[in-house]
C-alpha cells in the first residue's frame, strides 16, 4: 500500500464470498495463506478461479479496495489405489516362459491424466514380473520348480510423484495333471460307488440315501402296516362269529314261494307270504 502520510499503519481485510473459508490473509503484512485443502478432484476440474476483495484500513480510517484473483490448480495429491488388498494364483508346473497369470488394476482420484498414471512393480522379482499394463507373467521355467512351492512377492502401484500403494502376492506351483482354482485352494475328488454283485450299483442304495425319499417312503409303510393289521381284526372277528361272517360274506336272497289267493276278509284283502333263503326260513304276515 502506497500512503502519503508519513508511518501511517494499515490494517488489511479479505473478503472471498462463498470461499471464505479457503483462504486467510495477515491483517498486518497482508500474508495470505491455504487455511484448508482446496480440492478440485471431486468436482472434477482442473482449474479454478477465486475472485476476493482485499481492503487496507489505515490509522486514520481511510480504505481503499482492490480485487485479487487466486487460481487453484489441480495437482498430482491422491495416491493410486490397488483394486484388491491382496492376491492369490496357483500356476502349473512347466507352464511356457511369457504366460499371463493374473491381471491387476488401480484407480486414482486424480482429475488429469497425466496424474494418473502408475507404474507396477513386483519386489522379489523371482519367477514373475509385472508389467505397466497390469498382466503378471511367468519370466522362467517352472519344469524344475517343485510342486507345493509358495512364492510370497510384494505388489507396488506408484505414480510419478512417489505414491503408492502395495499388496501380498501369493503364487503356488500345482501339479499339471491336477485342475486347481485360482480363488480357492481346495481340490474336490468324486470317486464312484463299488458295484454289486451283479456287476451294477444298487439303485436302493441311492433310493435311501435321499432324505427326500426317506420323508414319504417311511410313513407309507407305516399306513400299510395299519391297513394290514385292521384287515387281520375284522376277518378275525367275522371267524369268531358265525353270524357276523354271514351277514358280512354273504349275500342274502329272498324270494316268494307261496302266495295265496286273496280272501275277503270283513272288506279287506289279505297275502300271507313266505320267504326262503339260503340259511333261514322266516314266514312274514302282512296286511
Amino acid at each position: 500500500v502506497l500512503d502519503p502520510d508519513f508511518n501511517d499503519v494499515q490494517t488489511f481485510t479479505m473478503d472471498c464470498g462463498a470461499n471464505q473459508g479457503q483462504f486467510r490473509m495477515n491483517s498486518n503484512t497482508g500474508l495470505i495463506t491455504l487455511s484448508s485443502e482446496y480440492d478440485l478432484d471431486d468436482a472434477g476440474k482442473t482449474q479454478e478461479v477465486v475472485t476476493c476483495t482485499v481492503t487496507a484500513t489505515d490509522k486514520g480510517g481511510h480504505t481503499v479496495s482492490t480485487q485479487l484473483s487466486i487460481t487453484v490448480n489441480e495437482i498430482n495429491d491422491n495416491a493410486p489405489v490397488l483394486d484388491k488388498g491382496s492376491y492369490s494364483y496357483f500356476v502349473s508346473q512347466c507352464t511356457s516362459v511369457g504366460s499371463p497369470i493374473g491381471q491387476v488394476t488401480s484407480t486414482d482420484k486424480d482429475v488429469q491424466p497425466e496424474h494418473k498414471d502408475v507404474t507396477f512393480d513386483l519386489t522379489s522379482n523371482v519367477g514373475f514380473l509385472v508389467g505397466n499394463d497390469g498382466k503378471i507373467h511367468v519370466a522362467q521355467d517352472l519344469c524344475d520348480v517343485p510342486v507345493g512351492t509358495k512364492y510370497d512377492l510384494t505388489l507396488t502401484a506408484s505414480n510419478a510423484d512417489g505414491l503408492k500403494d502395495t499388496a501380498p502376492v501369493t503364487v503356488v506351483i500345482t501339479d499339471p495333471t491336477t485342475t486347481t482354482s485360482t480363488t480357492s485352494t481346495t481340490t474336490t475328488t468324486t470317486t464312484a460307488a463299488p458295484p454289486t454283485a451283479g456287476g451294477s450299483t444298487s439303485s436302493m442304495d441311492g433310493f435311501f440315501d435321499n432324505l427326500e425319499n426317506l420323508a414319504w417312503f417311511v410313513p407309507a409303510v407305516i399306513l400299510a402296516a395299519i391297513m394290514v393289521a385292521l384287515l387281520f381284526y375284522f376277518l378275525y372277528k367275522c371267524i369268531r362269529n358265525s353270524d357276523a361272517l354271514s351277514r358280512l360274506c354273504c349275500k342274502r336272497k329272498t324270494s316268494i314261494s307261496k302266495v295265496r289267493d286273496p280272501q275277503k276278509i270283513d272288506g279287506k284283502y289279505e297275502w300271507n307270504v313266505w320267504s326262503h333263503s339260503d340259511y333261514t326260513d322266516t314266514k312274514i304276515e302282512m296286511r
